[in-house]
């Protein structure tokens, strides 16, 4: 399920009604920092601007009676998100990549307390696009608990799966090797 900063937990319940009655599911939760009529700073986030919006987020996420993954601000080395230093376009929410580390450690605390079964994913984009890396926007291992980045194929030519994922792995896999590591 996807969330902006725009949505409410509840936003999503007839569709999350079916999902929690087949065994083994995980809940997969795509939690976008951005709204998008107007600009969500991400330095205001630890200085509890969005508490209401992030509570309601995480008492929503610790009801859920199973675990819930969080892929919180991904894709957070790529220009074309607001949540990127390298953003260009209306409504840029960060302007330093430790506004973004600042956020993420701070909704992950606030976690670790009110929604102790939520594990935090952090993904990245597999091509760094802006002149940020991926390993800038590191929260540190403390702070996450799966790890990968999201990959395409076919950007002026076709590829093997190998060639696309393993720059992108050996990556992640060196800033977190012992995390799971997920593909977007």
């Amino acid at each position: 399920v996807f969330y902006s900063f725009d949505t409410v937990w509840s936003a999503h319940d007839p569709e999350l009604i079916d999902f929690d009655d087949v065994p083994g599911r995980m809940l997969h939760v795509c939690w976008l920092p951005a709204r998008f009529a107007q600009t969500t700073l991400l330095s205001d986030i630890p200085l509890g601007v969005y508490d209401t919006h992030i509570n309601q987020m995480l008492a929503g996420m610790a009801a859920w009676p199973n675990e819930v993954v969080v892929r919180w601000g991904h894709e957070m080395n790529a220009n074309w998100m607001q949540l990127s230093v390298a953003f260009a376009g209306a409504n840029k929410g960060c302007f330093n990549v430790s506004e973004y580390i600042a956020a993420w450690r701070y909704i992950v605390d606030k976690a670790r307390v009110q929604a102790p079964n939520v594990r935090w994913y952090f993904n990245a984009s597999g091509h760094d696009v802006g002149g940020t890396t991926m390993e800038d926007y590191y929260p540190g291992n403390a702070y996450v608990d799966i790890i990968g980045f999201d990959e395409y194929n076919g950007y002026g030519s076709w590829t093997t799966p190998f060639q696309v994922i393993q720059p992108g792995y050996d990556r992640v896999v060196a800033m977190h090797p012992t995390a799971p590591v997920w593909i977007g």
